[in-house]
C-alpha cells in the first residue's frame, strides 16, 4: 500500500509542478504584455523552453510509473491510478498548456494560430 501512496502522491506532485510552471510562464508573459503594449507580439522576447523543467517533470513521472508497477506486482490495484496519473504527467508535459490560459485573459494576442 505503501508504494501505491507513494506513486499517486509523486504523480500529483508533478503535475502541480507543471501547472505552476505554465502560470509562472502566463504572469511573466502577461507582465512582458503590459510593459510593451505599444510594440508587436514579434518582438517580445518571451518564449522560453523550459527544457529543464520539462526533464524534471519526466523524472517525476518515471518514478511515479515505477512505483505504480512496483506496487502491482505486490497486487495492489491501487498502483493503476498512479500509473494512470504518471502517463498523464508525461502528456501534460509536452503540451503548452500556458497557450490556452492566456487565450482565456482578458490580453487577447494571437499567441496560438
Amino acid at each position: 500500500m505503501k508504494t501505491a501512496i507513494a506513486s499517486i502522491s509523486t504523480a500529483i506532485i508533478g503535475i502541480v509542478f507543471v501547472i505552476w510552471f505554465n502560470l509562472e510562464i502566463v504572469e511573466l508573459f502577461q507582465s512582458e504584455i503590459l510593459k510593451n503594449q505599444d510594440k508587436t507580439i514579434s518582438s517580445l522576447t518571451v518564449f522560453p523552453s523550459g527544457r529543464w523543467n520539462k526533464h524534471i517533470a519526466i523524472g517525476i513521472a518515471l518514478v511515479g510509473i515505477l512505483l505504480g508497477i512496483k506496487s502491482v506486482r505486490d497486487k495492489k490495484l491501487l498502483g493503476v491510478i498512479g500509473i494512470i496519473l504518471s502517463l498523464f504527467l508525461i502528456v501534460l508535459t509536452f503540451l503548452p498548456i500556458w497557450v490556452y490560459i492566456l487565450s482565456d485573459t482578458a490580453l487577447d494576442v494571437g499567441v496560438h494560430n
